[in-house]
């Protein structure tokens, strides 16, 4: 039987206005944090996060050296929910939501940071917006 989570109030003020483009599934990779555990990516590494029921949840079938392949983990029934919800537009944890969203108008949600750079032939400044 599915375990169903307390919605924290970032998740009831997104729902009607964003919409999660996990980016797990398609370029981030997952992380493994220093005390050997796997996460979905680096930004569920945030004490905040790390602390909500749904990580404790998914932590405690997480840990690497429980297994012999990194791929039995994602085989999990905890895995298996954590992506279920992404793929239905639930967000799991808070991270998805600041990392993940978009907006209505297809903006993002949060910004995390602009790379600028000078290209030496052209001699121009170019930015580059990282998501």
């Amino acid at each position: 039987m599915e375990k169903t989570y307390k919605k924290e109030n970032w998740f009831f003020s997104m729902k009607k206005t964003y919409r999660i483009e996990p980016k797990c599934f398609k370029d981030q990779s997952m992380a493994i944090t220093n005390q050997g555990y796997l996460i979905p990516c680096c930004f569920c590494d945030h004490p905040k996060i790390m602390k909500s029921d749904r990580m404790k949840d998914l932590l405690k079938v997480s840990n690497i050296n429980d297994y012999d392949k990194l791929e039995d983990i994602g085989k999990t029934v905890e895995w298996k929910n954590f992506y279920n919800d992404l793929k239905n537009n639930v967000p799991p944890v808070e991270a998805c939501v600041e990392i993940c969203s978009i907006k209505q108008d297809g903006s993002k949600v949060k910004e995390l940071r602009t790379d600028t750079f000078i290209d030496t032939k052209s001699k121009t400044t170019i930015s580059k917006r990282i998501n």
